[in-house]
């Protein structure tokens, strides 16, 4: 059995290989955090809005629709709705 030189690696030196197995851990660590992370959040806006949309007047407002913009207004909630049911 030889003494180990100035340089040599002891048994608790980090060699390259260990170094990089540890840095390849830490990032598959760090990505599938991000994907649970992103799924939580794609999750959460999905179910943001359990209830249909309501038509919201606001103050400014003062000329009332017409028919035509009425049936178009109502089209596009009915749209919505369906989009956050499925």
């Amino acid at each position: 059995m030889t003494t180990p030189g100035p340089h040599a690696p002891t048994p608790h030196t980090p060699t390259r290989t260990r170094l990089a197995a540890l840095a390849l851990l830490a990032a598959a660590v760090a990505a599938a955090a991000a994907a649970v992370t992103a799924t939580a959040a794609a999750r959460r806006r999905r179910e943001k809005t359990p209830h249909p949309l309501d038509r919201i007047w606001h103050p400014q407002e003062s000329v009332a629709l017409t028919p035509a913009e009425e049936e178009a207004f109502d089209n596009v909630v009915a749209h919505l709705t369906h989009k956050a049911k499925h």
